[in-house]
């Protein structure tokens, strides 16, 4: 039977060999980031053939906003085996160690990109996001006229606390899940960024910030969160958001004028961008989580009211989530009660994430009491 193994800290840089050979298309520069910033700061999970690392899993940790409740989670990244190891059930080892440990830490969830949907769904993830990746065909340069009217430029160090309260302003009015907005974390965003030959980038009307934007350019340059407020009193048949990110996309064509074309990975949720020849679409998941510990999960939702419902829960992976209990979920929050008798309703963890995170058709009368966890922005690269 595989074993998975947790590293101790000083190990975690032992890694960094398997990192390589996996992903050969990460820099050195970017490496040297990661298990500088990032890696002293995570789990790290591996199963071994002898004394060999052949598989590896990442916990990065981070504080998301859940409604107006905070928790801390952790970020799975870095899921993968040298090709000879792979199909062997050693990524099942390893999530099935990380959600046992993530449990007893009383964690609500765990979240991840998906390099395929179907690899997780077995675990008992499910998609709550999705991201349309935009392919944009620079143009010229426009006129001096609308470079004034908004203009982009790179963050430097002294702009990073105005942008991390724009952010989390903007997420808080639009979105019910996101990674806290902190200065620490926007300060994180832009080295990892310069890692990436990137940056932070601000949008600007006159001397007012509006907006901003991740960058990267390994292989061509990339954006993504991208973010600009809607210009009061605009005069356009797209919504207000919708005509803002159509804007962002002109302004950052006009930034990247000397490039054949730029991806954009992402916008502020529910964004829909006019059809245009100069784009090229493509939607793919962006987020899948899984409950991890059902009750601390329960303790941050809220409803429009007082609501009480019973299910007989069932969790394939991790046991203690199984069982009958008495949902109570108030406008403060909530609380589970296990019951000693079978509720009459049973359900497993997915239709219980479906709920929660308002993307299932179950249970109408419940959904449109809860203030479901709808819409997720999750950007996070590592």
């Amino acid at each position: 039977m595989i074993q998975a193994e947790k590293l101790a800290l000083e190990e975690h840089i032992k890694t960094k060999a398997l990192w390589k050979e996996i992903f050969s298309e990460d820099t050195e520069r970017y490496l040297d980031y990661y298990y500088k910033e990032v890696a002293p700061q995570n789990e790290i999970y591996v199963t071994r053939m002898g004394e060999d690392m052949v598989s590896m899993l990442h916990l990065n940790p981070y504080s998301v906003c859940m409604g107006k409740k905070k928790a801390d989670v952790h970020f799975i990244v870095a899921v993968a085996a040298k090709k000879s190891y792979r199909h062997q059930g050693r990524m099942a080892a390893m999530l099935h160690r990380a959600f046992y440990e993530l449990y007893e830490k009383k964690e609500p969830f765990t979240f991840l990109t998906p390099a395929s949907e179907d690899i997780y769904l077995p675990f008992g993830f499910r998609t709550v996001s999705v991201q349309e990746t935009l392919t944009v065909c620079c143009r010229e340069k426009t006129d001096a006229d609308f470079r004034q009217k908004l203009r982009l430029r790179p963050a430097e160090e002294k702009d990073l606390a105005e942008a991390s309260k724009f952010s989390s302003d903007i997420l808080a009015g639009n979105c019910m899940v996101y990674a806290d907005r902190s200065l620490s974390y926007m300060k994180r965003c832009q080295r990892e960024q310069k890692a990436m030959n990137g940056g932070i980038l601000l949008f600007y009307r006159g001397n007012r910030l509006t907006g901003y934007c991740f960058s990267g350019d390994e292989g061509g340059p990339e954006v993504w969160e991208v973010i600009l407020a809607p210009e009061k009193g605009s005069d356009t048949a797209l919504s207000d958001w919708d005509a803002a990110a159509a804007e962002a996309v002109g302004v950052l064509s006009d930034y990247f004028s000397g490039r054949q074309s730029f991806k954009i990975k992402g916008f502020l949720p529910d964004t829909r961008l006019p059809q245009s020849k100069g784009l090229n679409r493509q939607v793919h998941p962006a987020s899948m989580v899984r409950i991890v510990n059902l009750s601390a999960f329960v303790e941050r939702m809220t409803a429009k009211e007082h609501l009480e419902f019973e299910f007989l829960v069932q969790d394939q992976l991790i046991r203690e989530n199984n069982g009958s209990f008495r949902f109570v979920i108030t406008p403060n929050g909530g609380r589970l009660i296990r019951l000693n008798r079978a509720a009459r309703q049973t359900v497993t963890v997915e239709t219980v994430t479906d709920l929660f995170f308002g993307k299932g058709k179950a249970f109408p009368e419940l959904s449109g009491k809860l203030n479901v966890l709808c819409p997720v922005c999750f950007t996070e690269l590592v």
